[in-house]
């Protein structure tokens, strides 16, 4: 089928395949005639005891599998909608200007500075740095575990007591 065919929504995650065994002695020919046609092919696979539906296609002469929802799966937009507001032309174009000022041509430049921090933050604690903007433990915090965990063991003790049923005249 046309890859334009498959609604963007229903692509979950991706997986490069390889062959394995015997049954996959001959995995050029799929990879091949999916390159020949430039369609991809839609095929159901069995992924943790449930049935699942896939897009297979080619990437870098890899055969990629892309898990696809089920329709039922896809939540309809509907409800989602806004309500139709009146809207002028002049905005429309500035919006379009807008995104055309700021459209870019290649996704490589953007990074995962999220990550990055977090992978900095990891690397610091293995060396027994302490991190960058880290903030003093507070008081509470320093104490001695063993005393925590019998202030803990006595919260936990307390409720167990006032457990009971309450009538109207043992209220508190």
């Amino acid at each position: 089928m046309p890859a334009e065919s498959i609604d963007p929504v229903r692509i979950g995650d991706s997986y490069y395949l390889a062959a394995d065994g015997a049954v996959a002695a001959k995995p050029y020919v799929l990879r091949q005639a999916l390159e020949r046609s430039s369609k991809v092919a839609v095929a159901k696979y069995a992924w943790h005891n449930r049935e699942r539906l896939g897009l297979l296609r080619i990437k870098e002469d890899a055969i990629v599998l892309h898990s696809l929802k089920w329709p039922d799966e896809i939540r309809s937009p509907e409800s989602l909608l806004p309500k139709p507001v009146p809207v002028a032309d002049e905005e429309i174009e500035a919006a379009v200007d807008l995104m055309e000022a700021m459209a870019v041509e290649d996704l490589s430049g953007f990074r995962d500075h999220y990550r990055a921090a977090l992978e900095d933050l990891i690397r610091a604690k293995a060396e027994g740095a302490k991190p960058e903007g880290a903030q003093p433990e507070p008081a509470a915090a320093r104490r001695r575990p063993h005393v925590r965990t019998a202030r803990i063991r006595e919260s936990h003790a307390r409720p167990a007591a006032r457990s009971r049923p309450r009538g109207r005249r043992g209220r508190r």
